[in-house]
């Protein structure tokens, strides 16, 4: 996999439906909404009562590589709420919410690692009294995933031991 390249279809949610997204568990109150654009025109509106709604994505990844997780959420406030983020069937640390106050959109960024070559993106959330808003998902290869080369004066530091062996033995064999 190219280091950056997107892997969430539809994370703006700019199609104005939920396109690219499995809904599953109580998904009432839950929508593409423009009121919960943190950018673009469209949002997802998650207002889920009484218990929680889930959208996820299987994702195509490389096990063992780093993934970097980013979305904007929102939280109108209100109690009871919950909202959190699974990455191969396991709980993001820091992602979650519980009766969390209200406050606006926010970035919020994770580097994760993926299980397998197919990894499940889960957000889980409910919201009895209001809504969390959602938009600009993103998973992309975390960049710099490469082997780094030697900086450039330890190989001149390595070529002049060389050459000095290389001088220091020559001497012996001619001595």
């Amino acid at each position: 996999m190219a280091a950056g390249a997107e892997l969430i279809v539809n994370g703006g949610f700019e199609t104005g439906d939920f396109t690219g997204w499995t809904l599953s568990g109580n998904i009432t109150n839950t929508g593409v909404d423009p009121g919960f654009a943190y950018s673009g025109n469209y949002g997802a509106k998650l207002g889920s009562v009484g218990a929680d709604g889930y959208l996820s994505q299987i994702l195509p990844t490389v096990a063992g590589d780093t993934y970097v997780l980013s979305y904007a959420l929102e939280n109108l406030g209100g109690t009871p709420n919950d909202f959190g983020v699974l990455w191969g069937g396991m709980l993001v640390p820091g992602s979650e919410f519980v009766d969390a106050p209200g406050f606006p959109g926010t970035v919020f960024t994770f580097d994760v690692i993926a299980p397998g070559p197919n990894t499940q993106l889960t957000f889980f959330f409910r919201q009895d009294p209001k809504f969390w808003g959602l938009d600009d998902v993103s998973v992309q290869g975390a960049m710099g995933q490469f082997v780094p080369e030697p900086a450039p004066f330890v190989l001149s530091g390595l070529g002049i031991t060389a050459l000095l062996l290389f001088r220091t033995c020559r001497r012996k064999a001619v001595a």
